[in-house]
């Protein structure tokens, strides 16, 4: 897991063109590897969304990593559209099958579209 984390980081920087003025908007849930992947060696910025304050907790304390505590939704992605803080990829590992709003989540990442992000969703 920690290598696929790692060679799909990659993958994404390259792809993306990713760089110091990017934005990874991701779930919090799962290992830390990628977001730190972006973020430290590269300077890329790292949105946490995560809906567990412990969690989200971690994420800030132990890796730097700023976190909205609340689960990602078209409402939350049109809050950070609007403040032109919709990244530019969102990732979500293990994510679909704990959210209680299917629905409302795929709706949140079709805003990638208008914005030219991608999303990443990685599901066991």
């Amino acid at each position: 897991m920690l290598r696929h984390s790692a060679e799909l980081a990659e993958r994404v920087i390259g792809e993306q063109r990713l760089d110091n003025q990017s934005l990874v908007d991701r779930s919090c849930k799962q290992r830390w590897l990628f977001a730190e992947k972006l973020h430290c060696p590269r300077g890329i910025s790292v949105l946490g969304i995560e809906p567990a304050k412990n969690v989200a907790e971690v994420a800030v304390t132990q890796h730097g990593i700023p976190t909205l505590v609340e689960f990602f939704t078209d409402k939350l992605a049109k809050k950070l559209a609007h403040e032109k803080f919709l990244g530019d990829v969102f990732h979500a590992h293990n994510v679909l099958a704990h959210v209680p709003d299917f629905e409302r989540v795929c709706r949140g990442y079709s805003n990638c579209p208008e914005t030219d992000c991608i999303a990443v969703i990685e599901a066991p």
